[in-house]
């Protein structure tokens, strides 16, 4: 769930050390964003996932999920965080033959 957050805030925060950094006054307030901060995926199995959310203290959301894959789809997070995952597959390919 912190990871979340983080994600959510990042951007303000890199906002506001840019303005500081050119000398002007940080601007950015951060609202949190209870739905998608406090979402939480639970994993089933190997496929198989959950996820619950609360919209508000009335209101609750569980999704069931399947994505056929063993990883849960773990390349979709590699690519958020800008990484190339076919460069890093010959990467390590490579590394491994030089072994």
């Amino acid at each position: 769930m912190m990871a979340r957050a983080g994600f959510f805030q990042a951007d303000i925060v890199t906002e506001n050390i840019l303005a500081l950094i050119q000398g002007r006054r940080p601007s950015k307030t951060y609202t949190p964003q209870s739905f998608f901060e406090g979402a939480i995926k639970l994993t089933l199995g190997k496929t198989h996932y959950v996820v619950y959310a609360m919209e508000d203290a009335d209101s609750d959301v569980l999704v069931v999920g399947h994505n056929g894959k063993l990883d849960l789809d773990i390349g979709t997070a590699w690519r958020r965080q800008g990484v190339n995952l076919k460069e890093a597959k010959r990467e390590y390919e490579s590394r491994k033959q030089d072994k």
